[in-house]
């Protein structure tokens, strides 16, 4: 049995408890400019709920090829049952870095284009050329 973390853990990590810690900092903040530290803590909440959903993932493909792996050892299935679970898996790494991608737009391209558009361009382009290539 697994134990749960402790409350006040789970509610620091919880992204619905960010979003209300960033709220009540918002209103006690409000001479400070939007894009120093209120917008640093609203980047972080969003990160680590995509880092969940990205470590999800993960486990979820982890899952999948143990499971191929224990069928082809046992020699059970058919040909085409083995094809469509690596199949399966193929598709969850293509969702996978399709998530990475929109993370890293999320995260890192939005606020690059602001500070140095010629730099973030480049690396959107060579971003590109990795997920196609």
């Amino acid at each position: 049995m697994q134990r749960r973390a402790p409350y006040r853990q789970w509610q620091l990590n919880h992204p619905d408890f960010a979003e209300k810690r960033i709220a009540k900092y918002a209103k006690a903040c409000d001479n400070i400019p939007i894009g120093v530290w209120v917008y640093h803590m609203q980047s972080e909440s969003t990160r680590a709920a995509h880092n969940l959903k990205t470590i999800n993932r993960i486990k979820r493909i982890r899952g999948q090829l143990e499971a191929l792996q224990d069928l082809i050892a046992a020699d059970a299935g058919s040909c085409e049952e083995r094809v469509l679970r690596a199949r399966t898996i193929e598709k969850g790494m293509s969702s996978l870095i399709n998530h990475l991608f929109d993370c890293y737009i999320e995260n890192s391209l939005r606020h690059d284009l602001g500070a140095d558009p010629e730099a973030a361009v480049d690396d959107l382009q060579r971003i590109l050329k990795l997920i196609n290539s």
